[in-house]
């Protein structure tokens, strides 16, 4: 199982780039603030639900940066993880950190999609979240 989503993680990362670009939308800037939600899926064999927080804080064309962070549901908000990611002009939100890559769509204040996470630990959540700030 590990090895399939290992191998349906680097397929996406190596078809992506090859799909032609498009212009970011106008108001890309958007994305930029605080997005709060829920994530849950399969982590390492366990159903796992958290609560979400996205702080994006910068954008330029359609690019943006920002971190994520996680915790069970009241419990400590995890260390805040840099993610790096586009936000195309059909709405497509993609973006990856240091473990996996989330691809998704921006519909007014709310994003939804899925964060794909290979390795030892592999994960698939399905996330959504709503604009806070």
């Amino acid at each position: 199982m590990r090895i399939l989503v290992a191998l349906v993680s680097a397929l996406a990362l190596t078809l992506l780039p090859a799909m032609p670009a498009q212009a970011a939308p106008a108001g890309t800037s958007k994305i930029v603030g605080t997005w709060k939600g829920e994530s849950s899926g399969y982590e390492g064999g366990v159903y796992v639900s958290r609560e979400l927080r996205w702080t994006i804080t910068k954008s330029k064309g359609p690019a943006f940066t920002g971190t994520k962070s996680w915790r069970d549901v009241g419990g400590k908000w995890s260390a805040p993880e840099v993610m790096n990611g586009v936000l195309l002009s059909n709405g497509e939100v993609r973006w990856a950190d240091e473990d996996g890559t989330f691809l998704g769509m921006l519909d007014g204040g709310h994003i939804s999609g899925t964060y794909l996470e290979p390795g030892s630990d592999s994960a698939a959540f399905s996330q959504h979240l709503k604009k806070v700030k």
